[in-house]
């Protein structure tokens, strides 16, 4: 069963972003903790307008817990040809359950809901390590076009 994600799928929710983080980054145990916190409730406030969260609950009763998430979010560009994008921030299918075609029910909402907006790009990042993303959403007709780069500082003493 699809549907927008609700104050109740909190928890679940932070539980499946944890699991994304840390298949990210397993070293990230701490981070994936808090960062799950923040997007789970940032996404509860943002609205409608802004912002769409969609979960795949395996069975329509409330105590059923949740195989998919999708965040996505609409991002304004001004300096781009088309101002407005979704912005796709989380898109995550716990491993028992995929390839069974949840990630592809959420996406088609997804769609459906930035078609209804006017916007016509839809964009997300992925780790270069992460073939399984990359054969995903390539299938789904999504084209690499940027690479980012990051370089991690050492800290300085502390003033």
């Amino acid at each position: 069963m699809i549907r927008e994600i609700q104050a109740e799928d909190r928890e679940a929710a932070r539980g499946l972003l944890s699991a994304l983080f840390q298949e990210i980054d397993p070293e990230s145990v701490l981070f994936a903790a808090e960062a799950s916190s923040i997007t789970t409730d940032l996404y509860l406030s943002l609205g409608p307008e802004k912002s769409l969260g969609l979960v795949y609950r395996e069975n329509p009763n409330e105590s059923a817990r949740l195989s998919s998430l999708l965040l996505a979010r609409v991002e304004e560009r001004p300096l781009r040809s088309r101002a407005r994008a979704v912005y796709i921030d989380a898109a995550y299918t716990l491993p028992d359950f995929r390839g069974r075609g949840r990630m592809t029910f959420l996406l088609d909402r997804l769609e459906i809901w930035s078609n209804d907006r006017g916007i016509e790009v839809m964009e997300l990042s992925t780790p270069l390590a992460n073939q399984t993303a990359r054969v995903f959403w390539e299938k789904r007709g999504y084209i690499p076009r940027m690479l980012t780069f990051s370089r991690e500082r050492e800290r300085g003493p502390q003033a």
